[in-house]
């Protein structure tokens, strides 16, 4: 099946749609998965250990839950963002070279 093109977050709940998955869950493992993601960044970037790393995803287990249950509950007029100075700096820097996660 052809999909438009769209973001990653809704391409996901799309897709998890498409096979009959409810949304409650999906969305909880999502944002642990973006989660995972980010503290993996930050322990190439920071001195943080594998043992801090998966304290800081303990913790963050139950937000990403409560997060994923109030997701699920917004209706998309409710849904946005107003991160424009972080958007311009991001254009900007888009396409310097990057060596940090490079194998």
């Amino acid at each position: 099946m052809d999909l438009p093109d769209m973001a990653y977050p809704v391409a996901v709940r799309r897709a998890a749609g498409l096979v009959g998955l409810p949304v409650v869950p999906t969305a909880q493992v999502w944002l642990q998965g973006f989660a995972s993601n980010l503290v993996q960044s930050a322990q190439r970037l920071m001195p943080v250990g594998q043992t801090a790393g998966q304290r800081i995803l303990a913790g963050l287990t139950p937000v990403c839950g409560a997060m994923g249950e109030m997701a699920a509950r917004v209706a998309l007029d409710d849904i946005g963002s107003a991160t424009l100075a972080v958007d311009v700096v991001s254009m900007q820097h888009e396409m310097q070279y990057s060596r940090i996660f490079r194998s």
